[in-house]
């Protein structure tokens, strides 16, 4: 898997306009999203990466955990890797699937490419990424029968058949109602995660970037910034938004039905999510999903697990997780404080007031049990 890219580089995209990128681009903790308006250079950034363009000048560089590092381009050198040897995926926003070809013999040729180059998707994976990716129906349809979002679920599977070190997606999801494009971000979380392929994806979407990234790449007016916390950047998108919203990575474990009800593990906690788009049964047990939890629906209590099952027994707050108190901001300014508090593997805030903090002695280092009032699934 690609541990990172190191850009340094400029490139004009016509007379008026010109993208520059100065950053070592950070893969492995997963997926990144490249954000911004409509004609901010974001194809144009992943082109460069893929090695369909060339920079005008710089250097584009892969660093990997498994191997040297790679030098794609070099402007000082004249090194130029070609595309096909970079160990690319690539899905544009048209899915460019070949329409005299059935899916089957389109998903075949990629893969016979791939064994050329002396690499292939494991039998593992590739089952698995049928299953989520609900494939096995469509291999005998020709492309020219398949819709919008099927199209693109073969597309995405094209690219993944080439066995990529890192997948390129240029707005692969747009044009796709809300539930055909929650289940496909959550097929594709899922996969990612199984398969451990890095992916840098483009989006314009706010809800896209919350579904799938860890961190964003902003870029405005032919900068590229480099990457911070999807939660960190969607908190200065919206600076109206006073709290910080958690972006969980979680696991189906079930679906209730009856209830409209899914049951996820977050950070080894067990808690529901409603589930209201009318899609709840599309959704596999495996799957991983992004939850949203905003600090201001974030309770605090001192208890032993029992405890906590046994408080929650006479309150509407059903879901609540261990977690540990990492850091308290509380502003002189202000009457409310931020507790910062660890789950294990991510990270949650609450938004208490300032005598509350004070009431419950908190300080980092304490066991407490966060209790939710509200989460709701990222589209």
């Amino acid at each position: 898997m690609a541990e990172y890219i190191h850009l340094h580089m400029s490139h004009g995209v016509n007379a008026a306009f010109r993208l520059t990128a100065g950053m070592d681009l950070d893969l492995h903790r997963g997926p990144v999203a490249v954000f911004g308006p409509s004609g901010a250079g974001k194809t144009t950034l992943l082109r460069l990466i893929a090695g369909l363009d060339r920079p005008e000048e710089g250097i584009v560089r892969l660093h990997s955990a498994d191997g040297p590092a790679e030098t794609w381009f070099d402007q000082s050198t004249g090194e130029h890797l070609s595309p096909e040897r970079r160990g690319i995926g690539f899905v544009f926003q048209d899915p460019t699937l070949f329409p005299h070809l059935t899916v089957a013999n389109n998903l075949a040729y990629a893969r016979t490419r791939a064994k050329r180059r002396g690499v292939a998707l494991s039998d593992a994976n590739r089952a698995t990424c049928f299953d989520h990716l609900r494939l096995n129906p469509l291999l005998d349809r020709r492309v020219q029968n398949l819709s919008g979002g099927e199209a693109r679920r073969v597309a995405l599977m094209r690219a993944l058949e080439s066995a990529p070190r890192l997948l390129l997606l240029d707005e692969a999801f747009s044009g796709l109602d809300r539930a055909r494009k929650t289940r496909l971000i959550g097929a594709l979380k899922t996969i990612l995660a199984e398969s451990r392929i890095a992916c840098l994806f483009v989006t314009h979407a706010e809800e896209e970037l919350a579904a799938l990234s860890r961190q964003v790449v902003q870029i405005e007016n032919g900068t590229v910034h480099p990457p911070v916390p999807t939660a960190d950047f969607l908190t200065h998108l919206s600076p109206d938004r006073a709290t910080p919203l958690a972006l969980l990575e979680a696991e189906v474990m079930g679906i209730d039905a009856r209830q409209m009800l899914l049951i996820v593990k977050v950070s080894g906690a067990t808690i529901t999510v409603p589930y209201t788009d009318g899609t709840i049964g599309q959704i596999l047990p495996g799957q991983m999903l992004t939850v949203v939890i905003d600090a201001r629906d974030v309770a605090l209590f001192q208890g032993t697990e029992e405890e906590t099952n046994a408080l929650a027994t006479g309150l509407s707050i059903r879901n609540h997780v261990p977690a540990t108190v990492a850091k308290i901001s509380a502003p002189e300014d202000s009457p409310f404080a931020t507790v910062a508090l660890d789950t294990g593997d991510q990270q949650i805030w609450a938004r208490l007031t300032r005598a509350s903090v004070s009431d419950l002695g908190l300080a980092p280092g304490m066991a407490v049990q966060a209790l939710v009032k509200a989460v709701r699934l990222s589209p």
